[in-house]
Protein backbone atom coordinates (compact mmCIF):
# COMPACT_ATOMS: atom_id res chain seq x y z
CA UNK A 1 0.00 0.00 0.00
CA UNK A 2 2.90 2.42 0.73
CA UNK A 3 4.12 2.16 -2.85
CA UNK A 4 0.63 2.87 -4.15
CA UNK A 5 0.19 5.98 -1.97
CA UNK A 6 3.65 7.22 -2.97
CA UNK A 7 2.82 6.59 -6.60
CA UNK A 8 -0.46 8.48 -6.36
CA UNK A 9 1.29 11.37 -4.57
CA UNK A 10 3.96 11.46 -7.28
CA UNK A 11 1.29 11.47 -9.99
CA UNK A 12 -0.64 14.33 -8.34
CA UNK A 13 2.59 16.31 -7.89
CA UNK A 14 3.28 15.79 -11.58
CA UNK A 15 -0.22 17.07 -12.46
CA UNK A 16 0.22 20.12 -10.23
CA UNK A 17 3.58 20.96 -11.80
CA UNK A 18 1.98 20.45 -15.19
CA UNK A 19 -0.83 22.85 -14.26
CA UNK A 20 1.67 25.58 -13.38
CA UNK A 21 3.57 24.94 -16.61
CA UNK A 22 0.35 25.10 -18.63
CA UNK A 23 -0.70 28.36 -16.98
CA UNK A 24 2.71 29.91 -17.66
CA UNK A 25 2.59 28.64 -21.26
CA UNK A 26 -0.92 30.05 -21.76
CA UNK A 27 0.26 33.45 -20.50
CA UNK A 28 3.34 33.37 -22.76
CA UNK A 29 1.33 32.24 -25.79
CA UNK A 30 -1.30 34.94 -25.22
CA UNK A 31 0.71 38.06 -24.37
CA UNK A 32 -1.05 39.77 -27.27
CA UNK A 33 -4.47 39.00 -25.72
CA UNK A 34 -3.33 40.39 -22.34
CA UNK A 35 -2.16 43.55 -24.14
CA UNK A 36 -5.52 43.84 -25.94
CA UNK A 37 -7.36 43.43 -22.65
CA UNK A 38 -5.31 46.30 -21.21
CA UNK A 39 -6.11 48.48 -24.23
CA UNK A 40 -9.81 47.57 -23.90
CA UNK A 41 -9.68 48.88 -20.34
CA UNK A 42 -8.14 52.14 -21.54
CA UNK A 43 -10.84 52.44 -24.23
CA UNK A 44 -13.47 52.05 -21.50
CA UNK A 45 -11.70 54.43 -19.10
CA UNK A 46 -11.16 51.60 -16.58
CA UNK A 47 -8.14 51.02 -14.33
CA UNK A 48 -6.61 47.79 -13.05
CA UNK A 49 -9.11 47.64 -10.18
CA UNK A 50 -12.11 47.94 -12.52
CA UNK A 51 -12.74 51.53 -11.39
CA UNK A 52 -13.11 54.59 -13.61
CA UNK A 53 -9.85 56.36 -14.36
CA UNK A 54 -9.39 59.38 -12.15
CA UNK A 55 -8.98 62.27 -12.55
CA UNK A 56 -11.54 62.53 -15.30
CA UNK A 57 -11.70 65.46 -17.72
CA UNK A 58 -14.06 67.42 -15.45
CA UNK A 59 -11.67 67.42 -12.48
CA UNK A 60 -8.26 67.10 -14.13
CA UNK A 61 -5.91 69.83 -12.82
CA UNK A 62 -4.36 70.04 -16.29
CA UNK A 63 -7.24 72.19 -17.54
CA UNK A 64 -6.89 74.64 -14.66
CA UNK A 65 -3.16 74.92 -15.35
CA UNK A 66 -3.84 75.59 -19.04
CA UNK A 67 -6.56 78.16 -18.30
CA UNK A 68 -4.26 79.94 -15.83
CA UNK A 69 -1.47 80.06 -18.41
CA UNK A 70 -3.77 81.50 -21.09
CA UNK A 71 -5.35 83.99 -18.70
CA UNK A 72 -1.94 85.34 -17.69
CA UNK A 73 -1.75 86.80 -21.19
CA UNK A 74 -5.36 87.50 -22.04
CA UNK A 75 -8.10 89.24 -20.06
CA UNK A 76 -11.01 91.40 -21.10
CA UNK A 77 -11.08 95.18 -20.61
CA UNK A 78 -12.31 94.78 -17.05
CA UNK A 79 -9.49 92.37 -16.19
CA UNK A 80 -11.84 89.38 -16.20
CA UNK A 81 -10.40 86.01 -17.11
CA UNK A 82 -11.42 84.90 -20.58
CA UNK A 83 -10.86 81.19 -20.28
CA UNK A 84 -12.36 78.86 -17.68
CA UNK A 85 -10.97 75.37 -17.02
CA UNK A 86 -14.39 73.78 -17.59
CA UNK A 87 -14.58 75.36 -21.06
CA UNK A 88 -11.20 73.86 -21.99
CA UNK A 89 -12.26 70.49 -20.58
CA UNK A 90 -15.53 70.57 -22.54
CA UNK A 91 -13.76 71.39 -25.81
CA UNK A 92 -11.27 68.60 -25.19
CA UNK A 93 -14.01 66.09 -24.33
CA UNK A 94 -15.87 66.83 -27.57
CA UNK A 95 -12.70 66.42 -29.61
CA UNK A 96 -11.75 63.16 -27.83
CA UNK A 97 -15.23 61.71 -28.27
CA UNK A 98 -14.75 61.65 -32.03
CA UNK A 99 -11.49 59.69 -31.85
CA UNK A 100 -12.45 57.15 -29.22
CA UNK A 101 -11.47 53.54 -29.81
CA UNK A 102 -13.95 50.92 -28.65
CA UNK A 103 -13.26 47.89 -26.47
CA UNK A 104 -13.04 44.71 -28.55
CA UNK A 105 -12.82 41.70 -26.21
CA UNK A 106 -14.61 42.64 -23.00
CA UNK A 107 -18.04 44.24 -23.26
CA UNK A 108 -17.31 47.08 -20.84
CA UNK A 109 -20.03 49.70 -20.48
CA UNK A 110 -19.49 52.57 -22.91
CA UNK A 111 -17.17 55.15 -21.43
CA UNK A 112 -18.75 58.48 -20.53
CA UNK A 113 -17.59 61.56 -22.39
CA UNK A 114 -15.80 62.76 -19.24
CA UNK A 115 -13.68 59.62 -18.84
CA UNK A 116 -10.14 59.57 -20.24
CA UNK A 117 -9.15 56.76 -22.60
CA UNK A 118 -5.48 57.75 -22.90
CA UNK A 119 -5.72 57.83 -26.68
CA UNK A 120 -4.90 60.80 -28.88
CA UNK A 121 -2.94 59.56 -31.88
CA UNK A 122 -2.01 56.06 -30.75
CA UNK A 123 1.53 56.86 -29.61
CA UNK A 124 1.04 55.75 -26.00
CA UNK A 125 -1.14 52.78 -26.93
CA UNK A 126 1.46 51.57 -29.44
CA UNK A 127 4.06 51.32 -26.66
CA UNK A 128 1.91 49.28 -24.28
CA UNK A 129 3.27 45.77 -23.83
CA UNK A 130 2.38 42.63 -21.93
CA UNK A 131 4.95 39.96 -21.26
CA UNK A 132 4.99 36.71 -19.39
CA UNK A 133 7.01 36.67 -16.18
CA UNK A 134 7.41 33.93 -13.59
CA UNK A 135 3.93 32.98 -12.41
CA UNK A 136 2.10 35.84 -14.15
CA UNK A 137 2.51 38.78 -16.48
CA UNK A 138 3.83 42.30 -16.55
CA UNK A 139 2.05 45.11 -18.33
CA UNK A 140 3.61 48.50 -18.98
CA UNK A 141 4.44 51.12 -21.54
CA UNK A 142 7.69 52.32 -23.04
CA UNK A 143 6.60 55.82 -24.08
CA UNK A 144 8.77 58.52 -22.48
CA UNK A 145 5.75 60.03 -20.68
CA UNK A 146 4.51 56.73 -19.27
CA UNK A 147 5.91 57.44 -15.76
CA UNK A 148 3.93 60.71 -15.63
CA UNK A 149 0.78 58.86 -16.65
CA UNK A 150 1.39 56.19 -14.00
CA UNK A 151 1.81 58.92 -11.38
CA UNK A 152 -1.43 60.60 -12.48
CA UNK A 153 -3.48 57.39 -12.80
CA UNK A 154 -1.99 55.29 -10.00
CA UNK A 155 -3.65 52.00 -10.91
CA UNK A 156 -3.19 52.37 -14.65
CA UNK A 157 -1.54 49.09 -15.64
CA UNK A 158 -2.86 45.65 -14.79
CA UNK A 159 -5.92 43.68 -15.68
CA UNK A 160 -9.23 44.60 -14.09
CA UNK A 161 -11.40 41.87 -12.56
CA UNK A 162 -13.48 41.81 -15.78
CA UNK A 163 -10.38 41.39 -17.94
CA UNK A 164 -8.95 38.70 -15.66
CA UNK A 165 -12.25 36.86 -15.85
CA UNK A 166 -12.16 37.05 -19.66
CA UNK A 167 -8.61 35.64 -19.66
CA UNK A 168 -9.50 32.85 -17.24
CA UNK A 169 -12.72 31.83 -19.04
CA UNK A 170 -11.45 32.13 -22.62
CA UNK A 171 -7.77 31.24 -22.36
CA UNK A 172 -6.81 29.48 -19.11
CA UNK A 173 -9.76 27.13 -18.63
CA UNK A 174 -9.63 25.82 -22.23
CA UNK A 175 -5.82 25.35 -21.91
CA UNK A 176 -6.18 23.49 -18.60
CA UNK A 177 -9.06 21.39 -19.93
CA UNK A 178 -6.89 20.41 -22.87
CA UNK A 179 -4.03 19.55 -20.52
CA UNK A 180 -6.27 17.40 -18.31
CA UNK A 181 -7.80 15.63 -21.30
CA UNK A 182 -4.34 14.74 -22.58
CA UNK A 183 -2.90 13.72 -19.21
CA UNK A 184 -5.86 11.65 -18.04
CA UNK A 185 -6.07 9.46 -21.13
Amino acid sequence: IMGTIAGITKKFTSYADGFNNEINKAVKDNENIIRELQLDQFAAGIDSKGKKLSPNYDNDPYFKEQADAINQHFTDKKGKRLVRPIDLANQYKKWKWDIRPQAQLVPFPERSISMPNLYINGTFWSTVYAKAVKDGWEIGGTWAETPEMEAKYRTLFGLSPESKNYFIQNILIPALNNYMNTKLK
